[in-house]
């Protein structure tokens, strides 16, 4: 029986969860996003991955400085 491999954190998934920028953001949170995406793809990150990272990195940039709903 095989295992499954966990991310970087060492979270065990059997799915990935989709993340992204949800819809309403600040340009410059679009720009912010474009920005670290790129700089993940050129350092050899696939597409998906570097998407993902870039989507978590800025919600949550904006969930610290307060730009998110509350619940």
């Amino acid at each position: 029986m095989g295992t499954t491999r966990g991310n970087e954190r060492g979270v065990r998934s059997q799915s990935r969860e989709v993340v992204a920028m949800p819809a309403g953001s600040s340009k410059k949170r679009e720009r912010q996003y474009e920005h670290i995406k790129d700089s993940y793809r050129e350092r050899g990150v696939s597409k998906d991955e570097a998407e993902e990272r870039a989507a978590r990195t800025v919600n949550k940039q904006r969930r610290e400085a307060g730009e998110t709903k509350k619940k």
